[in-house]
């Protein structure tokens, strides 16, 4: 969101960047000026949803989100992490939640993340049950399974070697980061 107005005064330019816009530009405004803006506001969410595809992990702090975007993310993660062993949880229990229908909620984490909700659920899933691997005296996989929210093992294990690179059984004992 870039705000122009003719509204120049400092505090208008603080509220309006304080309530999540990216930019506020004054009237009168040079067109050059506001079509780089854009360019540099695309081109940097661009590279952050990049970086994320990489990573798989959604990172609210340090990335350049607005206000009203990370307060979005951080509640969404929120729910997913207070229901992460349920197995019944769903991306229209997720968007009830979140307050929001299934359809926004699709759009808002593409836009935002470049995920869909599924993706989420299960990136953070499986972060946790990497956690509970690597720092927990668990061996065995069932339990983790239940801890994170997993019914059939052989899809926590397509899962996880997707996103790990290694069978859950073996990522506890090479603790991998």
């Amino acid at each position: 969101v870039i705000l122009l107005s003719a509204k120049n005064q400092l505090e208008y330019q603080i509220k309006g960047l304080e309530i999540g816009a990216d930019d506020y530009i004054p009237k009168p405004f040079n067109n050059e000026v506001l079509m780089l803006k854009i360019k540099n506001i695309i081109s940097s969410r661009e590279n952050l949803l990049e970086k994320m595809r990489k990573k798989q992990e959604v990172d609210i702090e340090h990335n350049s989100y607005s206000i009203v975007d990370r307060k979005f993310l951080k509640r969404t993660i929120d729910i997913i992490n207070k229901n992460i062993d349920n197995i019944e949880f769903s991306v229209e229990l997720l968007a009830s939640e979140v307050g929001i229908s299934r359809s926004q909620l699709f759009r808002k984490l593409r836009i935002l993340i470049n995920q869909n909700p599924n993706e989420l659920i299960r990136g953070i899933r499986l972060k946790k049950a990497a956690e509970l691997l690597k720092n927990e005296d668990i061996l065995d996989i069932h339990v983790i399974m239940d801890k994170v929210g997993f019914q059939n093992i052989n899809y926590f294990r397509k899962c996880f070697i997707s996103q790990y690179g290694i069978k859950p059984e073996l990522y506890g004992d090479n603790n991998i980061n």
